[in-house]
């Protein structure tokens, strides 16, 4: 079954097995924010809703609920690590980011955005990951 939307006064019709965010994905952008060179978080979405990754400078994991555009994360698990300042820094702006999910979009570009509760942009991925 494929479902179907009306967008304007067209019939779009909508593959939401291809849009699903499942799979592996790396940070483009935090907020608006580009990530540092030297540390590229990731995020790597099971279709059972477990999730795992890199914040930077630790590893962790966790799951998430997914339904249609709708997503949040639960409780993340992670390791203990301390990296440079900034690469830190980073790591908190993602997590925090990560915990105030609760939604997401595809662009015109193919890439994942994560969207907080008033609709703007989190954070921006692309799909594949070096994690």
């Amino acid at each position: 079954e494929i479902p179907l939307r009306l967008v304007g006064s067209e019939m779009c019709i909508r593959d939401s097995a291809a849009m699903a965010p499942v799979g592996a994905w790396t940070v483009e952008t935090i907020g608006d924010a580009g990530v540092l060179d030297q540390s590229e978080p990731s995020l790597i979405i099971q279709a059972d809703g477990r999730v795992n990754g890199s914040s930077g400078c630790n590893r962790y994991s966790g799951t998430a609920t997914l339904a249609e555009e709708k997503m949040g994360f639960g409780a993340l698990a992670s390791t203990r690590m301390a990296c440079a300042g900034a690469v830190m820094e980073q790591e908190r702006a993602f997590l925090s980011a990560l915990e105030s999910v609760t939604g997401w979009r595809e662009d015109a570009d193919g890439r994942l955005v994560l969207l907080g509760a008033d609709g703007t942009s989190l954070m921006v991925l692309v799909r594949g990951t070096n994690a």
